[in-house]
């Protein structure tokens, strides 16, 4: 092999990789705003890839691609509404989607509050009417059958004092039932 062969092919070599490193670490542009990205339940890592790239959040959809594929989590990519901007790389908006790291609202239920304390701070929060919430916590019969430790709650008995006092994250689409 001659020497300016060897020398082109480390030369093709840098290239493809700073290529690489510039489609996947280095984003569309600089100091751009956030703005709400929803990926809908049972989209698939094409639809994402295009819809992220139809937005202007992505250079590539192929890289997108590439780089969920590579990671082996093309089936760990979870469906809501997240915080993404153009001034992301693909890497940090993949792993973003990939941990399900969705746009949520803080929450903080404090010990002593009853159920009427709670509806009315999640009406103030806008994440649910108070109607809603009481009516769904007064009629507790689908969480019944989800959780083992409602099984010996007395049948007519609402579901106050079993919403454990602590700081939450919601979604920002959160239904009462969601909350609950």
């Amino acid at each position: 092999m001659s020497k300016n062969f060897l020398t082109i092919i480390i030369i093709a070599i840098v290239i493809l990789v700073g290529w690489f490193y510039y489609q996947l670490y280095l984003p569309p542009e600089a100091g751009t705003p956030q703005k709400v990205f929803t990926i809908e339940k049972g989209s698939g890592l094409s639809d994402i890839a295009s819809q992220l790239k139809q937005e202007g959040l992505i250079k590539s959809k192929v890289f997108f691609s590439f780089y969920v594929f590579l990671k082996d989590k093309q089936y760990d990519l979870k469906a809501g509404e997240y915080s993404i901007s153009s001034s992301m790389s693909i890497s940090e908006i993949a792993n973003k989607i990939i941990r399900g790291d969705v746009k949520g609202i803080k929450i903080t239920i404090i010990e002593g509050w009853n159920i009427r304390d709670i509806a009315e701070y999640l009406e103030e929060k806008a994440i649910s009417q108070q109607e809603s919430f009481l009516e769904t916590i007064n009629n507790p019969v689908s969480f019944v059958g989800e959780f083992d430790f409602l099984k010996d709650k007395p049948e007519k008995a609402n579901l106050e004092g079993y919403l454990f006092p602590d700081t939450y994250w919601v979604k920002q689409s959160a239904s009462a039932e969601d909350v609950i």
